[in-house]
């Protein structure tokens, strides 16, 4: 392994104030998650197999669900299976369905999740 000769260890696709945040967690058990590092500090948390931390991550992204917001979030929940925090995403879009479809980043969804929230979003307006 290289690390054991140059005392330098690559992480790739993490930013470094995450793997601060995630230190600091381990050596103290203190940190703050920030919105610019929550999906990266899940995924370390992941990885790494640091169970409450990263449900810490989940609580906060669900928290922080906004309009602007939805979509990454419905993205990356599929992408690493997050349960609580796709129910919350799909809640939050099924009942602002039309502004949603204004954001740009709505065409990041796929085909079968669009359909999904459509459905959602359809038996919201059938209730009411």
């Amino acid at each position: 392994m290289i690390e054991s000769h140059s005392n330098v260890i690559t992480i790739n696709n993490i930013k470094a104030k995450s793997f601060q945040v995630l230190l600091k967690y381990i050596y103290m058990e203190d940190y703050k998650i920030e919105s610019d590092i929550a999906e990266d500090l899940f995924k370390l948390c992941d990885e790494y197999s640091i169970w409450q931390m990263k449900k810490d991550c989940e609580e906060f992204l669900i928290k922080n669900l906004k309009l602007e917001n939805v979509v990454n979030n419905l993205v990356f929940a599929d992408k690493y299976d997050v349960l609580e925090l796709r129910k919350g995403c799909m809640d939050l879009f099924a009942q602002n369905f039309k502004q949603v479809l204004r954001t740009q980043n709505f065409r990041e969804l796929d085909t079968e999740t669009l359909i999904e929230t459509l459905d959602l979003n359809n038996k919201i307006n059938n209730k009411q």
